[in-house]
C-alpha cells in the first residue's frame, strides 16, 4: 500500500507540463502583488524557458525582468505532486548584450568587448593590455548593498 502510494506520487499522472507551468506563473505573479515596481513577464523573451518532468513533480525555469533593469533574472522552481510551487534557485541572467559585448558593472550597461576581456580571471585580465580589472562595493542592482565585487574584467576605453 505504501509502495503504491509512493509510486503514484512519484509518477503524479494528474500533473501535466501545462498545469505545472501555470502553477509556477501564478505563484510568481502572486508574489509580486502590491509591489509598485516589481518583476514580471511583460517583456520579450520572458516567461517559461523550460520544464522537465522528474520524479515527484516538475522542474520549471522562468525568466523575467524587474522594474527598469536592462537584464533578465530567472528562477528554477519545483512543482510538487500537490501543486505547490517552490523556488529552488534564483539567478541573474546578464545576457541582453550580444556576443561581442559585456554587461559592465562599472557602467551598468552593455559595452563593446573587442579584445575578449569577458570572463577573464584577474591575473589573465591584468596581463591583457586591452583589459583592466574592476572592483567596487555594491552592484548595479544594489549600489548600497554590502557586497564587494572583487573583480570584473572590462575592456579599456580607447
Amino acid at each position: 500500500m505504501v509502495f503504491t502510494l509512493l509510486a503514484l506520487l512519484a509518477w503524479s499522472p494528474w500533473q501535466t507540463k501545462e498545469s505545472a507551468e501555470n502553477k509556477v506563473i501564478k505563484a510568481f505573479e502572486s508574489g509580486q502583488v502590491g509591489i509598485t515596481d516589481g518583476c514580471g513577464f511583460n517583456c520579450e523573451g520572458c516567461g517559461v524557458e523550460s520544464s522537465q518532468k522528474i520524479p515527484f513533480g516538475y522542474l520549471v525555469n522562468i525568466k523575467y525582468k524587474c522594474g527598469l533593469k536592462n537584464y533578465f533574472q530567472g528562477e528554477r522552481r519545483f512543482v510538487t505532486p500537490i501543486g505547490t510551487s517552490l523556488t529552488i534557485k534564483k539567478y541573474g541572467i546578464n545576457y541582453p548584450c550580444n556576443e561581442v559585448s559585456i554587461y559592465s558593472e562599472k557602467d551598468c550597461e552593455c559595452v563593446a568587448d573587442p579584445h575578449g576581456c569577458k570572463g577573464l580571471e584577474k591575473e589573465a585580465c591584468e596581463e591583457n593590455l586591452n583589459c583592466y580589472s574592476f572592483g567596487r562595493s555594491g552592484t548595479c542592482d544594489c549600489p548600497i548593498c554590502e557586497i564587494w565585487l572583487e573583480h570584473q574584467c572590462l575592456p579599456k576605453e580607447n
